[in-house]
């Protein structure tokens, strides 16, 4: 695909003087210029997914042939029936040993972790099938039991139909340059946060790959400054950016998967709104937390899920070194990320931690 013929395509001169600051209206006008311009540049189109594979062979192509044109004459005679049934016997057999010398060749060639995470999935997931959940001991059906995945995981969310009314205030730029993040957003740190993302990670609902993303044009890149900002100073996220797909996985070893905690979501949004979170995570990371916290390890460069059990570890191990005692408590917090606080309490929290002056004030009894 040519990307160079990508940005071309992006007419987006007028745009930013049309709808004004209407932050809505600017991210669909966006998204809708992006998609047209990828369309015309690499327009959608049928996958076949091919029905001979590695197992396929000249011989068994030959046999199934020839197999076809018994068939058909198989009433015709007494011994072309019977040839038809011994032929059918040998094709499965000579079927079902290309298929063990597939499977062979296949586990012989994996040498990678990749490859081999990718057999071990194959070896332990279980087919896949249509989810039922049970609840208060009915059985619910695949659309009911989506509904309680859903309350399960996101109790705060809620359906809506048709446009919800907005309670944000449309605000020009001027006088937003005292916040500390407004300063840090430019066109230059759109482009690199849009670098940083994979080429061709799974997007969004709005179909655009972090590619896309990376060969706007400069009236893109300011377009897309413009809106980070106007969302960082009304404080509104914008519709679209809050649609999102969500694929609910199974847990590993889970004794009962017919409950709707037995599986985790996995959230896909549009790569627009990880730049924005990715930018922000930048620059309290740069003006506001310069060093990494002594505990911790989630959302901190260099340290993860390895670094944390390795220093439990350590403590443990010291202790028991030292002849000591250790009193280890355990806290599982059920629905820690999605039974916070409402998110109306918590914006003049945030705001005031983040947007003024990158300083941390305390906000009324916080």
């Amino acid at each position: 695909m040519d990307w160079r013929e990508f940005t071309k395509c992006l007419d987006l001169d007028d745009l930013a003087v049309t709808v004004n600051n209407d932050i809505d209206l600017l991210s669909e006008q966006l998204e809708a210029h992006l998609g047209r311009a990828l369309d015309a540049v690499a327009p959608l189109k049928g996958f076949k997914v091919k029905a001979t594979g590695s197992l396929w062979s000249n011989s068994l192509n030959l046999k199934r042939r020839i197999l076809k044109n018994l068939y058909r004459k198989r009433s015709l005679h007494k011994r072309i029936l019977e040839k038809y049934k011994e032929l059918k016997k040998d094709y499965s057999n000579e079927i079902q040993k290309a298929k063990r010398g597939a499977w062979r060749d296949f586990c012989s060639k994996a040498e990678s972790a990749s490859d081999i995470s990718k057999l071990v999935q194959i070896l332990e997931n279980p087919p896949s099938r249509t989810m039922s959940l049970l609840n208060n001991g009915r059985i619910l059906t695949p659309d009911m039991s989506v509904e309680l995945l859903l309350k399960t995981h996101f109790p705060e969310g809620r359906l809506e139909d048709g446009d919800a009314i907005l309670d944000y205030d449309l605000v020009e730029l001027t006088g937003m340059e005292k916040t500390g993040v407004h300063q840090y957003i430019t066109t230059q740190k759109i482009e690199a946060v849009f670098a940083s993302f994979g080429d061709y990670k799974s997007p969004g609902p709005d179909e655009l790959p972090p590619i896309a993303m990376k060969n706007l044009n400069t009236r893109g890149r300011e377009l897309v400054c413009r809106l980070y900002k106007l969302s960082i100073c009304t404080g509104h996220v914008p519709r679209l950016w809050r649609v999102m797909k969500v694929v609910f996985l199974p847990k590993a070893g889970k004794a009962d998967y017919a409950v709707a905690k037995a599986y985790r979501p996995i959230t896909l949004s549009n790569f627009i709104l990880k730049g924005l979170e990715r930018i922000i995570h930048w620059y309290i990371l740069e003006n506001i937390i310069t060093r990494p916290l002594a505990r911790q390890h989630a959302y901190t460069k260099g340290r993860s899920c390895d670094t944390a059990l390795s220093c439990f570890v350590d403590e443990i191990e010291r202790t028991i070194y030292n002849g000591q005692f250790l009193l280890a408590v355990s806290l599982d917090c059920s629905g820690a990320s999605n039974l916070r606080l409402q998110p109306r309490v918590c914006k003049q929290r945030i705001s005031r931690w983040i947007l003024y002056d990158g300083t941390i004030i305390s906000s009324g009894g916080g």
